[in-house]
This record gives C-alpha cells, structure tokens and sequence, in this order.
C-alpha cells in the first residue's frame, strides 16, 4: 500500500524572475539546452525570429520547495501553413481497456517521465531562429535552432517520431488499431 505524496505547483510571477532561486533555475535550463544541442548561435543578418519566454513553476513536494525554469518558443507566431503537427495519441477507451486487463491480470502499472522531452527530438528540418534570453544574448546574434522545444507547433509531434523510432529500433512494432 503506497502512500499519497501531494505536490502543489505555482507559477513564479515575472517579478520575482530576478530571485536567485530563479536564476539558478534558469541557468539549469540554458545548460539542457547546450547538453542536447538544441540551437546553433548564427549571425542577425536580419531573419524572421520567433521570441523566447520563460515560465518558472514552484513546485512544492513533501514539504520541500523547487523552482523549475522552462525555456519557450513564441510558436504562436510562427507561419504554421506547410508544418506537419500531428501527433499519435491514445483513445481513451484504450486506456480504460489497458487498466482493465491490468486490473484483471494483477499487472502493475508503472509510468515514466523524460526530463527535457521535446529538447531531446528529432532534429528540425526547417529554420527557425530565435532571439535568445536575455541571460545570454549577445548582440548581433541569434539562434538557430536545431531541435524543437516547448512552444514549437510540430514539438509533440517531433518527440514522437523520436520515440517511436528508438522502440522500432528495440524491437517493438507499432499497433495500428490506435
């Protein structure tokens, strides 16, 4: 019999962005973007950019506060027209139809989380370029980016050809009556 833990999470308002807390968040978040090589820094000759936003949360679990900081893209301007933003999702009949063979078999249910999902992807085929945070902008330069990330339109759909592929590669056929 496991026990409940609750988890309560609140957005940091932009005012309270200049917290330490805040900026190691932040800082934490500009290194997942280099570890996965999400972007390219290119010259500003003057290309369409997208803007750049963070969205901060608290999270407050078994009595202990995080602050957790995610990089954003402004996909809503973005020219959406020829961009494929598909993405498979599950019929919530078969979820109710897998919990109940769980059920009935005693199987456990285990699920996992990937950390920076959508940074991990497929590259972009496409060029998308960005003013970066201002935490490390350089002047006259912006960034290309080279995978998706939150905000992009096409980022779910990116990420599932990700996954799919590593589990053709395992070994795993995919189930077409979904």
């Amino acid at each position: 019999n496991e026990e409940e833990i609750e988890t309560f999470v609140v957005v940091i308002p932009r005012y309270l962005h200049g917290e330490t807390r805040c900026k190691l968040a932040k800082e934490e978040e500009i290194n997942r973007f280099k570890e996965f090589d999400v972007f390219e820094e290119v010259k500003d000759i003057g290309q369409t950019r997208l803007a750049m936003n963070w969205v901060l949360v608290e999270k407050v679990k078994e009595g202990n506060s995080i602050v957790k900081a995610r990089l954003t893209v402004r996909g809503d301007m973005e020219e959406i027209d020829e961009i494929r933003k598909d993405s498979p999702t599950i019929r919530k009949s078969n979820v109710k139809l897998i919990l109940t063979l769980s059920a009935t078999n005693k199987w456990n249910i285990e699920s996992s989380d990937i950390n920076s999902a959508f940074l991990q992807a497929i590259p972009l085929v496409r060029d998308v370029f960005t003013l970066p945070p201002k935490e490390v902008r350089i002047p006259g330069v912006l960034w290309r980016l080279k995978k998706p990330c939150y905000g992009l339109i096409d980022a779910s759909r990116k990420l599932h050809l990700s996954l799919s592929g590593k589990l053709t590669e395992l070994g795993c056929q995919t189930n077409h009556l979904d």
